[in-house]
């Protein structure tokens, strides 16, 4: 019985890591495509830096808050801001294995939730940025042209999709926050 247990524990996990390993390479390779065009890199992270600010100008309280203000910060900065994120992607992908040995199956699936959030991102992103350079906005980002290239993109599902994926990763990395082996992991990787 236990070999049964722990036999589908390692088929769940290295299900985990494909699905880590898939959404890792369909980022990496949208970012790339930005990143040839080092106008359209840039366009890409004047959006992306629009978009943070929006959302701490909307969600003050939010960072404020002792409880949730730390990994709202981490969300800005660390998970969706204008950086170059190539190199941890590449660090991910090269230490993949020993993570999937190493880690529980809930840290393993947490990352798979924020790998495949970067991924939804950055899709959503790369149309956004299409669609306000077709409006001569990209420049430009307001409120109003942000609305209209945001219900020009549609994409319903994948929206749906992104902030679902927002409330299960901050829900599963304050979970695992609790453990102290895990927090101690998730402060290293900052």
């Amino acid at each position: 019985m236990i070999d049964e247990h722990h036999e589908s524990q390692k088929e769940e996990k290295q299900a985990v890591a494909e699905r880590i390993g898939r959404d890792l390479k369909l980022a990496a390779g949208l970012r790339r495509n930005a990143a040839a065009d080092p106008v359209r890199a840039g366009e890409r992270d004047a959006l992306r830096q629009w978009q943070a600010d929006r959302l701490a100008r909307t969600y003050p309280n939010l960072l404020a808050d002792s409880r949730y203000g730390p990994a709202a910060a981490f969300f800005l900065s660390d998970l969706y801001g204008p950086k170059d994120f190539s190199a941890r992607d590449s660090e991910i992908e090269r230490i993949l294995p020993m993570l999937v040995k190493a880690l529980p199956l809930s840290g393993l699936s947490t990352l798979s939730l924020a790998i495949e959030l970067d991924a939804v991102s950055e899709d959503l992103d790369a149309r956004m940025v299409d669609t306000l350079r077709g409006y001569g906005r990209i420049s430009h980002i307001d409120d109003s042209a942000y609305a209209e290239a945001y219900r020009t993109v549609g994409r319903r599902s994948a929206r749906l999709r992104q902030i679902s994926l927002i409330v299960e990763t901050g829900e599963a990395l304050e979970t695992l926050a609790r453990k102290p082996l895990v927090a101690g992991a998730l402060t290293l990787m900052r």
